[in-house]
């Protein structure tokens, strides 16, 4: 499979931030990045997975696409979708989310369980530590 072209997204502005914490804020979108993540496919599977409408999850797949999350590979005239590189399904205390790469770490999106009603996404920017020279004493 061929890498995906480079988007040109960066995930340290301000507004790109913010589009895709629009596109999250809505559980259906929420819920197809979610599936996606999990078990890459085409607009049919991932609806009948869902038990939503092709039309729908269409909608939320090209919005996640055009935001840079996702990647469409071509398969004749449908496109299997999955996270584009250098995103990455994470799992942190029992929250799924995904993580962005931002700058020299990683700006992670965590979202509530479905049984946690009314409860809001977390948002974690992490940073990789700088590296450190081979026998260096660890810093405290």
């Amino acid at each position: 499979m061929e890498t995906p072209p480079d988007t040109g997204h960066d995930w340290n502005s301000i507004e790109a931030m913010a589009a895709l914490s629009k596109l999250l804020g809505c559980p259906t979108c929420l819920d197809v990045l979610l599936e996606v993540a999990d078990r890459p496919g085409c607009v049919g599977e991932v609806a009948d997975r869902l038990s939503l409408g092709g039309a729908v999850v269409s909608h939320h797949l090209r919005s996640l696409r055009n935001a840079g999350v996702l990647h469409g590979d071509e398969q004749g005239r449908r496109h299997r979708f999955m996270l584009r590189d250098g995103v990455e399904r994470v799992e942190v205390g029992g929250r799924r989310g995904v993580a962005l790469p931002a700058g020299l770490g990683r700006l992670v999106y965590l979202f509530p369980a479905r049984s946690d009603a009314g409860a809001r996404p977390v948002v974690r920017a992490t940073e990789i530590p700088p590296p450190r020279a081979v026998g260096a004493p660890r810093s405290a």
